[in-house]
């Protein structure tokens, strides 16, 4: 199941998104091997912090969120809101804040 969610919320460069669409990385998975080698490969080559976040921030309580991926694209600035919206606290409605200005100076919203 935590890889279910990991897959879920996954937040892929551009070049990677032209390849897997990232609602479709689950029913890939499940049908393509190579899926998991290319995730890990996204993972290892631009860090965990931009392309997992919520694993980052469910499994080992980080209270940060990289913007460059809210500024990407729209695909990777909506996954991106979503992980925010799961910070909590004072740090939380701060990282919200600033992914909306970011978001709206985007016209992503």
């Amino acid at each position: 199941m935590r890889g279910r969610k990991v897959a879920i919320y996954l937040i892929f460069p551009l070049w990677v998104l032209c390849l897997v669409d990232g609602p479709k990385a689950i029913e890939l998975k499940s049908v393509c091997p190579v899926l998991e080698k290319l995730i890990l490969t996204v993972v290892a080559r631009y860090g965990a912090a931009y392309v997992a976040p919520r694993l980052m921030i469910e499994l080992f309580g980080f209270q940060f969120l990289k913007k460059a991926p809210v500024k990407a694209n729209k695909q990777n600035s909506d996954t991106s809101k979503q992980v925010a919206e799961t910070i909590s606290g004072p740090l939380g409605e701060a990282i919200n804040r600033e992914v909306d200005a970011i978001r709206t100076a985007k016209h992503y919203n």
